[in-house]
């Protein structure tokens, strides 16, 4: 659309959608020629900086790993960035150089791709994220883990389209938002007697007695257990258990034979 007066307006304005991008605004102009200068002017100086940024080299996952670490330990006061450390080698196994060895925390693994890729390379060649897909699958990795390095990767594009990094990185989209992370399978396991005995029997005192009273009292939650006294809360046979709530008094008892 070219430039035009908008009803009971006095100067012209530019409308028009360029690279996927849409602008309008006021020229400030009240010559047509002057405000088609103004919006060819804005044009080219929007081609220019678009060129720019694809000619910018994005930096690899191995560099954008070290950056990312430093930040999110830094920003969300981890305590326990070893955690964070330990999914990023195995990330690097794909996406990151091969290591040299001189490090022993982080030696290289035989078998591994070690693709060296850069951090645009996700978002300019889709087919990365199928083969990213594909060596979690041949790896044997759980659907939980898949997930959880789904969300990893996703988490470091976050990182690099944050306004202080997006002129680094050269980023301007998270390439893993919006894929299915897939079906989270739980197992459920039903303890026998003997199971709980033997997991019982190596337990301290505290922790039997504390699921002792969780069988025997079950509408009691976590924090109601946690918190009981033996001088507040239980009789000396322990035949009942008192809790005083603010809305009244809740008395639980349990018989032993």
């Amino acid at each position: 659309m070219s430039v035009y007066v908008p009803k009971d307006g006095k100067t012209y304005v530019y409308d028009f959608w360029l690279l996927g991008q849409h602008y309008k605004k006021s020229t400030r102009q009240t010559d047509r020629t002057l405000a088609q200068k103004v919006e060819d002017g804005l044009k080219d100086d929007i081609r220019r900086r678009y060129a720019a940024a694809a000619t910018m080299e994005s930096p690899s996952f191995t560099e954008w790993a070290g950056i990312f670490y430093g930040y999110v330990v830094h920003e969300q006061q981890l305590r326990r960035p070893e955690a964070v450390d330990d999914v990023l080698r195995v990330l690097l196994r794909f996406c990151g150089a091969r290591p040299d060895g001189s490090n022993s925390r982080n030696p290289p693994f035989e078998g591994e791709p070690y693709h060296d890729l850069r951090l645009d390379d996700f978002v300019s060649e889709s087919e990365w994220i199928l083969k990213f897909e594909d060596w979690m699958t041949r790896r044997g990795i759980s659907a939980t883990t898949k997930h959880h390095y789904r969300t990893y990767m996703s988490r470091m594009y976050k990182v690099a389209l944050l306004p202080q990094y997006r002129k680094l990185t050269a980023v301007k989209e998270n390439p893993f938002a919006g894929i299915p992370r897939g079906k989270k399978v739980v197992q459920k396991v039903a303890l026998t007697v003997e199971d709980v005995r033997r997991a019982m029997s190596a337990m301290s005192y505290h922790v039997r007695l504390a699921l002792g009273i969780a069988a025997l009292a079950p509408t009691l939650r976590l924090a109601n257990v946690l918190a009981l006294r033996w001088d507040r809360h239980l009789d000396a046979e322990v035949r009942w258990i008192q809790i005083d709530e603010h809305k009244g008094i809740i008395y639980l008892s349990a018989k032993h034979d």
